[in-house]
């Protein structure tokens, strides 16, 4: 099982860090969503959740691959956001929610099977955190179409900030849980 988790380690990785040279990306999301579904695969046999992960883990591989250009960069035209890459964006949030929602829910039944009401509880407590900070971004972007940039510009970093560092929360917990199960 430690595999899998440490190849979702990798692949929540590839995902948060975003390099690029010109358009093309370095370490693109594709990437990071195939080494998701490959350690989904090695932990399907034991918790049937994360085999429901796979096929949002497989639709992001797909989606996320014109970003590996940078074909869906925000565009502004007269100060506001256009619709399209909104839109794409937000597509890209919500399936990367519900891949994490199933990797944490089968996570947690792990954790109460084996026992460790603990680790149980910490990763309920991850998940918690972790949606209430992106269905408060997915609520926040859908009204940045009615706003100036200006307006929104303030409100987007600090969600941008605080999604950054429960993204590295979340890697460092899915590490650490790599860890367990290679001790356990």
């Amino acid at each position: 099982m430690s595999k899998g988790y440490r190849l979702i380690f990798w692949g929540l990785l590839f995902i948060l860090i975003d390099i690029r040279i010109e358009i093309f990306d370095i370490l693109p999301d594709f990437l990071g969503y195939t080494m998701i579904a490959s350690g989904l695969g090695y932990l399907s046999a034991s918790e049937t959740l994360f085999e429901k992960a796979r096929p949002f883990a497989f639709l992001l591989v797909f989606i996320s691959l014109p970003d590996f250009i940078g074909y869906w960069e925000f565009s502004y035209t007269d100060g506001t956001i256009t619709v399209f890459p909104l839109v794409y964006h937000l597509v890209v949030v919500i399936l990367h929610l519900f891949l994490i929602y199933f990797v944490m829910e089968a996570t947690y039944r792990l954790a109460k099977e084996s026992g460790d009401e603990c680790w149980a509880q910490a990763t309920r407590v991850r998940w918690n955190y972790y949606a209430i900070i992106h269905l408060l971004y997915l609520a926040m972007s859908s009204f940045s179409l009615n706003t100036t940039l200006d307006a929104f510009q303030l409100l987007y970093i600090i969600f941008a900030i605080t999604i950054v560092i429960i993204e590295i929360v979340l890697i460092v917990f899915m590490k650490k849980t790599e860890g367990k199960q290679r001790l356990g």
